[in-house]
C-alpha cells in the first residue's frame, strides 16, 4: 500500500512509487475497446411469449445505438 514519507513526498497510489517517477512511465494498457464493449444491456423475459418473440427482437435490433454496442439476454425460466 502507498504511503507518504518526508523524505521521498508523495507516492502514486497506484504505481506505488514516487509522483515524478510515475509520471515518466508510460500509461498503462487501458485493456479491451470500449466498442468491444456492450454499453445497453436488454434483459427480454421470453416465458410462453413465442408468439410476440419475433417482434420483440426485431424491435430491439433496429435501435439506433447499433448491434456492437448492444446485448441481448433472453431469459427462459420454464416455458411449456
Amino acid at each position: 500500500m502507498a504511503t507518504r514519507s518526508a523524505a521521498a513526498g508523495q507516492v502514486d497510489p497506484v504505481q506505488d512509487v514516487p509522483v515524478h517517477e510515475a509520471r515518466k512511465q508510460p500509461a498503462p494498457d487501458p485493456g479491451p475497446s470500449l466498442a468491444a464493449t456492450p454499453v445497453v444491456s436488454v434483459i427480454i423475459p421470453v416465458w410462453n411469449v413465442e408468439p410476440y418473440l419475433r417482434a420483440c427482437l426485431d424491435s430491439v435490433v433496429s435501435q439506433t445505438i447499433g448491434l456492437e454496442r448492444l446485448e441481448v439476454v433472453a431469459v427462459d425460466d420454464g416455458s411449456t
